[in-house]
């Protein structure tokens, strides 16, 4: 049976950064199964990763699934020790598979009530662009947000959702690491615009499944200023033989705050 993991990220859906976990202790045990037991085959053509950097980045991107896929969850934000400072449920649309991305993200009070929703495309060159679907009780049009942006005043950022980061320019293989027992490549990035908490980015990805583990967002000093890791993951039955794996579970950090933001996926499906 062939298996085809494939990292979908909302998120991200973005702060940039996947990294390793810290030392401090999770504010809840996840029970979802870990995302070590589910990267087993060699992805297809896969070598000692003597590759260059832009073949690994490629590789990545080519992992996501080509069709649009429906998440619904909860966006967490938590103290480092588990005192809960906002939730929220959201719906998200996402197609990163295409030669032109784009993903719509609304988020809800626990009431049920909108209080966020903003489409995100990628053009053909690269050019990202968001819209905010909403408009003032008088009816004006809210401004959209920058990429840059917390979502809701969370750790998470429309980098994550938009995975912008993957995309990011002058990749440089810089090194090899280890992320949870598994080898990994890690690739030095450029974003398109650089700002005083992000000179450049770093991803770690796996040798065997060229698939994203964790990165982090570095300031001009080299030091970490945000991070984003994959806690767990779920099976996404697509059709009888043909299994996928999408996140279940994430994490991201902004680097010395005492919170942290988890997004979790209660449900995945392929849009028909």
């Amino acid at each position: 049976m062939k298996k085809n993991i494939i990292v979908v990220l909302l998120l991200s859906i973005s702060s940039f950064s996947i990294a390793a976990e810290t030392d401090s202790k999770p504010a809840e045990a996840i029970k979802a199964p870990s995302i070590l037991q589910y990267i087993e085959q060699p992805a297809e053509g896969s070598t000692e990763s003597k590759a260059s950097a832009s073949m690994l980045m490629s590789d990545c991107i080519a992992r996501f699934p080509p069709e649009e896929l429906q998440l619904t969850g909860r966006l967490t934000m938590r103290r480092r020790y588990g005192i809960e400072i906002s939730e929220y449920n959201f719906l998200a649309n996402v197609c990163w598979g295409t030669a032109e991305p784009y993903a719509t993200y609304k988020f809800y009070s626990l009431k049920g009530e909108l209080v966020d929703d903003v489409t995100i495309k990628r053009d053909a060159a690269g050019a990202i662009t968001l819209s905010r679907n909403m408009k003032t009780p008088a009816g004006a049009q809210i401004p959209a947000p920058k990429v840059n942006d917390t979502v809701l005043g969370s750790d998470v950022t429309w980098i994550d959702a938009t995975m912008d980061f993957l995309w990011w320019k002058n990749p440089e293989l810089v090194g090899e690491g280890d992320v949870k027992g598994r080898d990994c490549d890690i690739i030095k990035l450029t974003p398109p615009t650089a700002t005083q908490s992000c000179s450049f980015g770093k991803v770690w990805l796996d040798k065997a499944q060229r698939v994203l583990m964790q990165a982090t967002q570095n300031d001009s000093t080299g030091n970490e200023t945000r991070r984003l890791w994959v806690r767990a993951v779920q099976k996404l039955e697509v059709a009888e033989g043909d299994e996928r794996w999408v996140i279940k579970d994430l994490e991201v950090e902004t680097t010395g705050s005492d919170h942290r933001t988890r997004l979790h996926f209660d449900d995945v499906k392929i849009v028909k």
